[in-house]
C-alpha cells in the first residue's frame, strides 16, 4: 500500500518534476469539471462539449524490462494529458497521447491444420506485432483514504479495476488484485478512440466515481514492443471533484 504523507508528497515530486506544494498528500490531483452537456457529446468528443475542462498533463514512467530481449529504458516518455469531466451519473476521462505510428498486429486466421480440431483453431499470423493500448486503473473501494493499494494492479485486499481499451480488442472492464492476477470480466464499457495529428485521444465512460478516489493511468505503445506489464505508467491521481 501507499501512505499519504509529506513524504509521499516529496517522493512523488522528484519522480514526477511537480512541485511538492501541488501534489495532494498521497497524490496528484486530478482536476474534475463538472458538464451540462450529453454523455453522447463528451464520447464522440465534440469539442463543445469539452470545453472548458482543464487538461493535466501525465508524469509517465516506465516499468523496467520483463522479457529476454526487450529494450532497457532509453528514457523517453510520451507527452500525455488527461482531461476529467463528471456529467449524467458518469465520470468521463479524456486521455491524449503522442504517438507517431498506429501499431495494430493482424488478426488471429484460421488455417489448415493435422490435428485435432479443439486444437490451434486460430493461429496468430504476426507474433512479433502488439497493439497500442491504454487504461484507467481505478480501486474497487472508492472515495477517500488513508492508503492507496499497489500501483502494481492493486494487491490482496486491494482489487481494482482496469477500465482498458486495445486498439485490436476495444474496450473491456478487467480486474485484479496484485501483479499477475489480471482477469477478463467479459464486460464491455462505453468509450471511443481516434487518431489525432500527434498521436491517439481515447475517451473512457466510467461510473460515476467519487472525489477523492485515486485512478492511475497506462499508456502502450505496440511500435516499441509494449505489452503486458511492459508499459508507461503513472502514479495516482486523486479526483478532484
Amino acid at each position: 500500500m501507499v501512505l499519504k504523507s509529506l513524504a509521499t508528497a516529496v517522493v512523488i515530486a522528484a519522480l514526477t518534476g511537480v512541485a511538492a506544494a501541488e501534489v495532494i498528500e498521497g497524490g496528484l490531483q486530478l482536476p474534475v469539471t463538472t458538464s451540462q452537456a450529453s454523455l453522447e457529446r463528451l464520447i464522440a468528443g465534440d469539442a463543445a462539449a469539452w470545453s472548458g475542462a482543464a487538461s493535466s498533463p501525465i508524469a509517465l514512467q516506465r516499468t523496467p524490462p520483463l522479457y529476454e530481449g526487450d529494450p532497457l529504458d532509453d528514457g523517453f516518455r510520451p507527452e500525455a494529458t488527461v482531461t476529467a469531466v463528471r456529467a449524467t451519473g458518469a465520470l468521463m476521462v479524456r486521455l491524449r497521447w503522442a504517438d507517431a505510428t498506429r501499431s495494430e498486429p493482424a488478426p488471429p486466421t484460421k488455417l489448415p491444420d493435422a490435428g485435432e480440431a479443439a486444437i490451434y483453431k486460430t493461429h496468430s499470423r504476426d507474433i512479433s506485432g502488439f497493439a497500442d493500448a491504454a487504461c484507467v486503473m481505478a480501486p474497487k473501494l472508492t472515495g477517500a483514504r488513508e492508503l492507496f493499494p499497489s500501483l502494481m494492479m492493486g494487491e490482496r485486499g486491494e482489487p481494482v479495476n482496469l477500465y482498458y481499451w486495445n486498439l485490436g480488442r476495444g474496450f473491456e472492464r478487467l480486474e485484479a488484485a496484485g501483479r499477475a492476477t489480471t482477469a477478463r470480466t467479459g464486460e464491455a464499457f462505453p468509450g471511443t478512440a481516434r487518431r489525432t495529428e500527434e498521436g491517439w485521444e481515447v475517451i473512457f465512460q466510467l461510473p460515476d466515481i467519487p472525489a477523492h478516489t485515486p485512478l492511475s493511468f497506462a499508456l502502450w505503445d505496440g511500435e516499441r514492443g509494449q505489452r503486458d506489464g511492459l508499459k508507461f505508467f503513472s502514479l495516482w491521481y486523486e479526483v478532484s471533484s
